[in-house]
């Protein structure tokens, strides 16, 4: 399913349910988990395979402009705990862990999935579908899918983001 298709089913899935300004922030935040995870996953697999490598090291990671995804904010945790009533704030926790692991990001991550007035509902069905969604090539998401998963606000571009930004943040 492309990326297009998969984000216009989300919304479908969620018409009715919230604003359409409030669904991007809770949709997009999603899908960079999902897309940052997708590229952990790939390089951890590289570094698996390299003999003195430490997949556990995060310079392994950041040497490759890859962010280093704590364990509790990797997409195959948070969709092993998808039914979880807390699934929203472990969502934000999520990228709090990743802004705390990565600097550069301190600030910048949407933090919209753990209010109470979310349905639950929703955000379990997102990642049901996003995590059924294909994440392919070294950075994932492709060009067409680049240009819709931009969760960052307009200063993050200022503040001189690292490389693995730019293939998320469109020109």
């Amino acid at each position: 399913m492309s990326i297009e298709r998969t984000l216009f089913q989300a919304a479908d899935q969620m018409r009715g349910a919230m604003d359409v300004g409030e669904f991007k922030h809770v949709a997009l935040a999603m899908l960079f988990l999902r897309y940052v995870s997708a590229v952990f996953e790939l390089q951890r697999q590289k570094l698996e395979a390299e003999e003195f490598a430490d997949p556990e090291d995060p310079e392994g990671y950041r040497a490759e402009n890859v962010l280093w995804v704590p364990e509790p904010a990797r997409w195959s945790h948070l969709a092993a705990i998808a039914k979880s009533p807390e699934i929203g704030v472990e969502i934000d926790n999520a990228m709090r862990a990743i802004e705390t692991a990565n600097p550069s990001l301190k600030d910048a991550l949407p933090t919209v999935s753990g209010r109470e007035s979310l349905d639950r509902g929703i955000v379990s069905g997102l990642i049901d579908l996003f995590t059924n969604m294909p994440i392919e090539g070294k950075r994932g998401l492709g060009p067409r899918g680049r240009s819709h998963c931009c969760p960052f606000p307009r200063p993050l571009r200022q503040r001189q983001p690292p490389g693995w930004v730019n293939a998320l943040v469109p020109s």
